[in-house]
């Protein structure tokens, strides 16, 4: 290494607090690694990762709850291939999904993210959600 590469602070890439004083390879503070999705820094997840989150979840729910099949039980959107997951195309409509398989979601690209207006507190979103869910049911 280099004299200049050395004075170099190393920073979290979820914070940006200094780690130098961990291993060479880290690349996370240990409040940022050890907590579950790396939720422990307060800067670490921004908002564009709101929509996409509950956007999984939101799949998640309706394919425990029985109202959406597996993906990798149907076939694939765009060429009908074996699906392996779900697609969002838009984030704020969180069951407006497609079945794609890996390759043809790659292709694809990334969704739409969730409007600013859609973000909201835990106990707001545990009341929309089940409002949604109880929507989706009766439309069923």
């Amino acid at each position: 290494m280099s004299d200049t590469q050395t004075d170099m602070p190393r920073l979290c890439s979820g914070c940006g607090c200094d780690i130098g004083d961990r291993h060479g390879l880290a690349k996370w503070c240990l409040k940022c690694q050890s907590s579950s999705a790396r939720y422990g820094c307060k800067k670490r997840r921004p908002a564009v990762h709101e929509g996409q989150n509950r956007a999984h979840q939101f799949v998640y729910r309706a394919i425990q709850k029985g109202l959406l099949p597996r993906a990798e039980t149907l076939k694939c959107f765009d060429c009908d291939n074996q699906a392996a997951h779900y697609d969002h195309r838009d984030y704020n409509k969180p069951l407006d999904v497609e079945p794609v398989c890996r390759s043809c979601n790659s292709k694809r690209g990334p969704a739409l993210p969730l409007l600013a207006e859609m973000i909201e507190s835990p106990a707001e979103k545990i009341n929309r959600l089940e409002t949604e869910l109880a929507a989706f049911r009766r439309a069923a």
